[in-house]
């Protein structure tokens, strides 16, 4: 093959030549890497078997003299056919993993033992790189953009409101269509819409849920709803709030004791919020106060003693046990009167 570039050194060698260039070929086993191969060959063209050589790569943005955004060199000895085999961005992964492939075109310059041997495109590496991070998306999505911030990976999307930038669906019976998990947040929805939603949820069949959250841990909530006018608002021509309740489901079924003295243990009260929890002027009752009555429905610290909520949904059972209570009072009440009437002659009026 004829020299691509000749220049004689003072060396047992006086030129390397590239033959075979095979970078874009495939993945490495380690991950975020690509093969790079080439058969090396002195200004004589005979093969460099079993020869230590120098190779530097370097990574070039937008052209065949563009930026220099990646720099590693190797010290590798050729095979017995004048082969080397590298694996691009082993020498530096955190610097190779930090290339935005969104931002190309991308040119790979090779320089062999000082001596720089061509610069070539790189075609394949940034999609197939950006691949293994985009697993399953349809890539690059011609309304989106790939765009910096404060995330890994953030798609933009630039229809006119009517298409989704991320969508997930599941068509088996025990599929998820999307996931989130984080120590923090594992789905983080934001809207910023007048009237936007930061995240739907929608149930197209019966009895099928848009919204659901399971709390495993203990003190945990499956769903927690914080605003500055509602917490949680319900709004449409279906039930308000609902719970699971059936004879079917419950044992132990026994009346709440002393209804009307539980009821006189628990205050209703005004108050304003410290500042942690909004500040607002508010109505309720204190959950350590109906603890002590209801333990059932009041949530507690780890100390067992500073109560963390309380569910003032199933007050109603101790309300309707105290009227019932009350009621029964003022109906024996009645009877009394009428027997104390009955006996001192006194005839209640038509």
């Amino acid at each position: 093959m004829k020299p691509l570039y000749q220049k004689p050194v003072a060396a047992l060698i006086s030129m390397l030549i590239i033959t075979v260039f095979t970078g874009i070929a495939a993945f490495n086993q380690a991950p975020g890497t690509f093969s790079y191969q080439a058969a090396l060959r002195d200004a004589s063209g005979n093969l460099m078997a079993n020869t230590t050589v120098s190779v530097q790569l370097i990574i070039l943005q937008g052209s065949v003299e563009g930026t220099e955004v990646y720099d590693e060199t190797h010290s590798v000895t050729t095979n017995a056919l004048g082969l080397v085999s590298l694996a691009v961005g082993s020498k530096d992964p955190a610097g190779f993993e930090a290339i935005d492939w969104a931002a190309g075109p991308y040119f790979l310059k090779v320089v062999v033992n000082g001596t720089a041997m061509g610069t070539s495109q790189l075609l394949g590496v940034p999609y197939a790189l950006m691949a293994k991070t985009i697993e399953g998306l349809t890539f690059p999505y011609v309304d989106s953009a790939i765009v910096s911030g404060d995330a890994l990976f953030k798609l933009k999307n630039k229809g006119d409101g009517k298409t989704f930038c991320i969508w997930g669906e599941a068509t088996s019976s025990s599929g998820i269509g999307v996931r989130g998990q984080g120590t923090v947040y594992g789905v983080w929805g934001e809207t910023t819409g007048a009237r936007g939603r930061g995240v739907v949820g929608r149930a197209l069949e019966e009895r099928s849920v848009g919204v659901y959250g399971i709390a495993l841990a203990e003190n945990s909530s499956g769903v927690f709803g914080e605003g500055m006018i509602y917490d949680f608002y319900a709004n449409g021509p279906g039930v308000d709030y609902g719970t699971g309740s059936s004879l079917r489901w419950k044992k132990n079924i026994v009346p709440i004791v002393s209804p009307l003295e539980k009821i006189q243990a628990i205050r209703g009260v005004t108050f304003d919020w410290d500042a942690a929890h909004g500040g607002r002027h508010d109505v309720g009752m204190i959950a350590e106060e109906v603890g002590k009555v209801l333990p059932e429905i009041v949530v507690y610290e780890a100390n067992g003693v500073d109560a963390v909520g309380m569910d003032y949904s199933k007050t109603t059972p101790l309300l309707l046990e105290a009227i019932k209570a009350q009621q029964a009072e003022i109906e024996a009440l009645k009877a009394e009167v009428k027997r104390l009437s009955e006996k001192m002659g006194i005839t209640e009026n038509p």
